[in-house]
């Protein structure tokens, strides 16, 4: 309890994951952080590992969370195999991070980040084509600027009043 004070008072958040191995004792203080720490935490790795023997534990976390998993990892949160998460990966990771009140960013080519919001059932395609068809993008939404690093990819506007983009490198 200590230990969660301590982080919670000192830090902003907490990342958690890579290189701390699956020793049964790293797992076990992964979890009581999870369950402790009052703060947002990003798990990648081995701290995503930890999730799948004890899937409870997302359904209680009462904080912002960020889960990284790459397709394997994705598998085992959710019991399907590579190849199906591969072969369906914006639904799978939209219906999760829905399920679970999550960020989710599932890795890999065409890497997906997505809070749950952006659901089909959300998408106004007509008015997304509108916005998109409409020449210079005008006053209420200038044309993006990444830098040359990014390109948008896709954009969609859901419940009429956001506009999500889908980058590209």
């Amino acid at each position: 309890e200590e230990t969660a004070r301590l982080i919670s008072g000192r830090y902003s958040c907490l990342a958690m994951g890579p290189g701390v191995s699956q020793d049964i004792d790293t797992k076990r203080l992964i979890l009581y952080l999870l369950q402790t720490v009052k703060l947002p935490i990003v798990l990648d790795a081995d701290g995503i590992n930890v999730l799948p023997q004890n899937p409870a534990i997302l359904q209680n976390l009462q904080k912002d969370l960020i889960l990284t998993p790459h397709p394997g990892e994705m598998a085992r949160l959710t019991g399907l195999s590579t190849k199906e998460i591969q072969k369906n990966r914006r639904a799978i990771a939209l219906d999760f991070a829905q399920k679970y009140h999550t960020i989710l960013v599932l890795k890999g080519y065409g890497t997906i980040v997505t809070d749950g919001e952006l659901s089909p059932a959300d998408l106004n395609l007509s008015l997304a084509e509108t916005i998109n068809s409409a020449g210079p993008w005008g006053h209420e939404f200038p044309e993006p600027l990444f830098d040359g690093v990014f390109a948008v990819a896709d954009r969609r506007v859901v419940g009429q009043r956001h506009l999500k983009l889908v980058l590209k490198t």
